[in-house]
């Protein structure tokens, strides 16, 4: 009878180990298994290939012993100083988060504000800022069925 019990207990174990996350885990740390967003327990931290991790706007850092990960909100601020990274769209540069530079760029309450126009660089259709434009293959370019009208000076 014991032997039962005991192989039984094995079974079970080995197949809570392979199967995915379940509610009666409680939720999973940094690199723990997860279904959901919702099972991970860390503030700024996601389900991404059933492990928890840490959002694109986090970073991983540990807490004050150096023992649990947890996830820090990276700096989104231009002159936010930075270690290494800043949220995109900045940059981190000689310790400090800086706007990247394309189109024209201007800052405006420590955010930085991209106004591209047809022609220019960009990475998202708000960047496209003349009417009837938006951002297809990094590049601003008008929308389907208008045409770039040219200004003589």
């Amino acid at each position: 009878m014991l032997l039962c019990i005991l192989l039984s207990t094995l079974y079970t174990s080995v197949y809570l180990e392979a199967s995915h996350y379940t509610p009666c885990n409680g939720k999973s740390a940094i690199g723990g298994i997860c279904d959901i967003n919702s099972d991970c327990e860390h503030k700024g931290s996601i389900c991404l290939r059933n492990r928890c991790r840490c959002h694109p706007h986090y970073i991983e850092a540990n807490d004050e012993k150096g023992r649990n990960v947890r996830c820090v909100p990276l700096p989104a601020k231009v002159g936010a100083p930075c270690t290494n990274k800043c949220r995109e769209p900045l940059f981190c540069r000689n310790g400090e988060c800086q706007c990247v530079q394309r189109g024209t760029t201007r800052i405006s309450n420590g955010e930085c504000i991209t106004s591209s126009r047809v022609g220019d660089r960009c990475s998202r259709h708000y960047d496209c800022t003349s009417p009837f434009s938006a951002c297809l293959n990094s590049q601003c370019v008008c929308i389907s069925g208008t045409i770039q009208q040219v200004k003589f000076f």
